[in-house]
């Protein structure tokens, strides 16, 4: 698995690289997915970025803390990008977030699952992927 970690945001913040790498090895482990050649794309931006990418994909004129962007995969393609994470480290601390429980959470939407189209499968995937076990 691969980890591109792209940092826009220039402030402190409480993930790295090699959190994110230790984090999602763990959740493709507990939910059983395979990680061969799987490239997740994570991104810490400003605030003021996280509100432009909201209005201009998802049409919310606000920030967030996290985004996620699946991405489909070129077929017969050795790699496999899964997908985008967006987090805004400044919004994680005003709403007492941690980006690595953010990062979590958009895996999971990486992966398929949804809180809010089926509420009892991201349930279950938030269990097998107990965030206590990966702090």
């Amino acid at each position: 698995m691969k980890i591109d970690f792209i940092k826009k945001y220039k402030g402190i913040c409480d993930i790295t690289k090699d959190d994110a790498n230790i984090l999602a090895n763990k959740v493709f482990k507990n939910l059983q997915c395979n990680t061969e050649n799987i490239t997740i794309e994570l991104l810490l931006v400003e605030k003021n970025k996280i509100r432009e990418i909201n209005e201009k994909f998802r049409k919310v004129k606000r920030e967030t803390d996290v985004l996620s962007f699946p991405q489909k995969t070129i077929e017969n393609s050795p790699e496999k990008n899964i997908g985008s994470v967006i987090i805004s480290p400044e919004v994680a601390k005003e709403t007492n977030q941690r980006c690595g429980d953010l990062f979590v959470h958009g895996l999971l939407h990486l992966l398929g699952y949804d809180h809010e189209k089926d509420k009892s499968r991201w349930e279950n995937a938030e269990e097998r992927v107990s965030k206590n076990e990966l702090q």
